[in-house]
């Protein structure tokens, strides 16, 4: 799902780790133990307040009504002893987020990077050989489930692993993902092996925009043609010359194809431009009449070829609403 200057970071997930820390942490210096209940019950809310704050949803109460996160299985694994959920770890890690990743609707100041102890939060206690359903619930973080397709309750084997730990790896040395190297560098997965490499420099060519330094991202800076490429460099702030769609700093902004200029989304039964991303983050643009229209709501009409529900809600028997609970599987 790659988006130039538009996956930098996970916003979300940082604004709800900030948030929870200042309402779970203790007046020690040693943050308080979270547990996995309240942990659960303050995500979807904490996620909401931030896109609200983006202008990803027109307010906190759509939002919720509009949102749903999956953590059914985990909980069950937690309860029958498969996973650990190390309450003092989360806390650790939401410090560190907290005070190194200030929550913000401006890509530029988002950074991707989580240190190893956020990686210890869930621990799984199945060992080498033994049956599984997720890779969470194996010691190796790895279940291998051949032939079970999408049945969610068709039991794997864990297997050895060599997954490493987020932020750990060193440049120059073999990775496994985006989030194994150590701060400044990224998984240059074009290598085999693929090998941590350290981040590029401003102006230099990119294509992905963890390849770029914090405070940048993989964009456009000049009007698109075929000799265009994508550099490390900050977006464009709001009035400031841009080059397309993900180009602009604020989530809030968009690039007009007229002025070649970052300029604040459309709001709803404004004037949009038409097979564009013109209007706000919780409309989309009529072509019959070019006008941002909002995208259905939870219980409001749908069909399959209506604007898609907002947020995570699927159109169902003809209205927009919340999909089913994912089946949660008995211990193997």
């Amino acid at each position: 799902m790659k988006r130039l200057a538009t996956d930098i970071v996970a916003r979300a997930f940082v604004a709800m780790m900030t948030m929870a820390v200042a309402a779970c942490s203790s007046s020690s210096n040693e943050p308080a133990p979270l547990t996995f209940a309240a942990f659960s019950a303050s995500e979807m809310n904490i996620t909401c307040q931030s896109d609200v704050a983006c202008g990803a949803f027109p307010d906190s109460a759509t939002c919720l009504a509009s949102t749903t996160i999956e953590s059914g299985q985990i909980e069950a694994d937690i309860a029958a002893g498969l996973v650990v959920y190390d309450g003092a770890a989360a806390s650790v890690c939401l410090t560190w987020i907290a005070q190194n990743l200030s929550p913000t609707c401006r890509l530029s100041e988002q950074s991707g990077f989580q240190p190893p102890i956020c990686s210890t939060i869930f621990a799984g206690t199945v060992a080498t050989g033994g049956a599984c359903l997720t890779s969470g619930e194996c010691v190796s973080q790895d279940c291998d489930r051949p032939g079970c397709g999408s049945d969610a309750c068709c039991p794997g084997t864990c297997i050895a692993s060599t997954i490493l730990p987020n932020g750990t790896v060193p440049v120059g040395a073999a990775c496994t993902s985006r989030a194994s190297c150590v701060l400044g560098a990224y998984c240059n997965v074009s290598g085999n092996p693929p090998l941590c490499a350290a981040q590029k420099t401003a102006g230099q060519a990119c294509q992905l925009d963890e390849e770029c330094p914090s405070g940048t991202g993989c964009v456009l800076t000049a009007t698109p043609d075929a000799g265009a490429t994508p550099t490390c460099a900050k977006p464009s702030d709001e009035n400031a010359p841009c080059a397309g769609s993900g180009s602009c700093d604020l989530r809030g902004d968009y690039c007009d194809p007229a002025a070649s200029r970052c300029v604040p989304r459309v709001p709803v039964g404004g004037t949009c431009v038409t097979g564009g991303d013109s209007c706000v983050l919780y409309a989309g643009c009529d072509n019959a009449t070019a006008r941002c229209v909002a995208l259905p709501r939870a219980g409001d009409p749908c069909s399959l070829t209506s604007f898609p529900c907002l947020g995570s809600l699927t159109c169902l028997a003809g209205h927009c609403g919340l999909p089913a609970a994912a089946t949660v599987c008995a211990k193997p």
